[in-house]
């Protein structure tokens, strides 16, 4: 399967208050904003709906699901390119940055070795979530609750990268809000999970393919209880109708939306089939 990982560039970006504009970040300074154009792989499908996939799906984390995710939005190009622009939350104006730590860097992962990201469970992420966040039984759930998001909206590119703790004004460290969350099957036909041994370690697969039974086996075995676990799995399913009118009001082209609903809907009705077995 195909990755999503390094399709899009990225540039720090600085912005001028005096001016009102956005620029890039000039040698010496510090960027507080991160801006992606569309990827530049004419053979990308939907590729100029890269920006408005990523701002929908952050969307969706912040505003149907309530987790803490980074402040995003469209902007354009003058040529009427769209391109996603985030803010930095390890940046607060006028104070020290905020320590940022991804689980690459945690787990010990050299630069140079872009694929071992991948080469890891979630159940290994979580164990080093549980070991290096100073509030570990609050992050262990928060990353359970977007792991199971990640997959209802087909990000098969939630890797070590993208899991980060942020330092706190205290000393403590935290779980850091979502980031780099977007429907990455618009683009390319990737795996269902990020990590190649998917939930386990062991590498286990769903049982008869019982979604909902793999996301609460696994639950049980990172420590988050079973009430917490299903309480949210019967959440989300309720989820997909506000998602679906999301993605109608959404920049997204009409291809696009129709692709972001067929994608998502399997998801969901995996999961359905899953809680109905359960009863």
């Amino acid at each position: 399967s195909f990755s999503f990982s390094g399709a899009q560039d990225k540039y720090s970006m600085v912005l001028d208050a005096e001016h009102k504009v956005l620029r890039y970040r000039e040698e010496g300074e510090q960027g507080g904003y991160i801006l992606k154009p569309c990827p530049t792989d004419a053979y990308m499908p939907h590729r100029k709906d890269a920006p408005a996939n990523e701002e929908l799906c952050m969307d969706i984390v912040r505003r149907v699901f309530r987790q803490p995710a980074a402040a995003c939005a469209l902007c354009y190009f003058g040529n009427g390119e769209a391109a996603y622009l985030t803010r930095r939350f390890d940046r607060v104006a006028g104070e020290e940055n905020l320590h940022m730590e991804d689980f690459a860097a945690i787990l010990g992962m050299q630069g140079g070795s872009s694929g071992r990201k991948y080469s890891y469970s979630y159940e290994a992420l979580a164990t080093a979530i549980r070991e290096t966040s100073t509030a570990p039984a609050a992050d262990v759930l928060r990353f359970f609750r977007m792991v199971l998001i990640n997959y209802l909206l087909c990000n098969g590119d939630a890797h070590l990268k993208n899991f980060a703790l942020l330092g706190q004004t205290g000393g403590s460290m935290v779980l850091s809000p979502a980031y780099d969350i977007m429907n990455t099957r618009l683009h390319v036909q990737d795996a269902d999970f990020a990590m190649e041994k998917g939930l386990f370690e062991d590498g286990r697969p769903a049982p008869d393919g019982n979604i909902a039974a793999y996301f609460r086996d696994w639950a049980a075995c990172i420590g988050v209880s079973p009430r917490a676990a299903m309480a949210f799995l019967r959440a989300a399913e309720d989820k997909q109708l506000r998602i679906e009118e999301m993605v109608a009001q959404s920049a997204l082209s009409r291809k696009a939306q129709k692709a972001f609903l067929l994608t998502t809907r399997q998801r969901f009705k995996a999961l359905r089939a899953g809680l109905n077995q359960a009863g």
